[in-house]
């Protein structure tokens, strides 16, 4: 347990690998505060991810505009192919249902959706056209949102993918597995995940990245230092749970929190 501003919060983060995609899951202890309880304690409205892409092949936004290397995922709107409506926020889950609900809208992209009273989830499966040696490097963080743009980083990993379905077409965000079935062409998947990433050890760029996204808690090297809430908050135990089997999972059981006990290789 640990405890910020005097007051115990606890808490812990875990990733699975199913091939070829990635699930995580935050979540409150059975029995302790519920999510919005600890959001509350810290000073938050509610919890979302950010993750942040660097890709060789960067896809276009919502307005055929080709993005950077390095951009955050989903781009404001959203993405043109396949069609996906996104907000004008940063972060991964979409912070409202819009109204009137546009043709691109995707059902489950709203955080509410991802969120019971105790678990937040994440998962993506992207797809991209990759030559030899190509990857995609993805940056995930669990952040507090307190309004708007504004939030702070409370635990970050990153991993790396070159999964391609081999049916032609592509994806940075495919959150919704849903749909996930075995494609016979399929090649490539999830490999290299890095747990429990200090912020003070990222590139000062990637930082300085951040904090224009609107970050609160980074400490850049000529800024006045702020206390830092990611090293105050427990999010406990990050686990990797590599499966035997490719499975599907459908959303039902997306709040299932992965034990070591499950038949898996730790």
């Amino acid at each position: 347990m640990n405890t910020y501003q005097g007051r115990p919060v606890r808490g812990a983060i875990t990733a699975t690998y199913i091939p070829p995609y990635i699930r995580t899951i935050y979540g409150a202890p059975t029995g302790q505060a519920s999510l919005s309880e600890a959001a509350a304690l810290l000073g938050f409205d509610h919890f979302n991810w950010l993750q942040l892409v660097n890709t060789p092949h960067p896809p276009t936004d919502i307005h055929g505009v080709q993005l950077s290397n390095v951009f955050y995922d989903p781009p404001p709107g959203g993405y043109p192919t396949p069609p996906i409506w996104a907000d004008n926020f940063v972060y991964y889950w979409n912070e409202a249902i819009p109204s009137p609900v546009p043709a691109n809208y995707r059902s489950g992209t709203y955080v509410g959706d991802n969120s019971t009273i105790d678990t937040l989830s994440f998962e993506d499966l992207p797809s991209l056209q990759y030559r030899p040696g190509e990857y995609t490097q993805f940056t995930t963080h669990l952040v507090g949102v307190k309004s708007g743009n504004k939030y702070s980083v409370l635990s970050t990993f990153s991993w790396k993918s070159n999964y391609y379905k081999g049916d032609g077409s592509g994806a940075v965000f495919s959150a919704l597995v849903d749909s996930m079935i075995d494609y016979p062409d399929s090649s490539g998947g999830v490999f290299d995940v890095q747990e429990n990433i200090p912020l003070e050890s990222l590139p000062e760029t990637y930082r300085e990245f951040l904090v224009g996204l609107g970050a609160d808690n980074i400490r850049l090297s000529e800024s006045v230092p702020e206390p830092a809430v990611a090293s105050l908050f427990l999010v406990g135990g990050f686990s990797l749970v590599y499966f035997r089997r490719r499975t599907m999972v459908r959303r039902h059981a997306l709040a299932a929190k992965i034990t070591p006990e499950t038949d898996c290789l730790t």
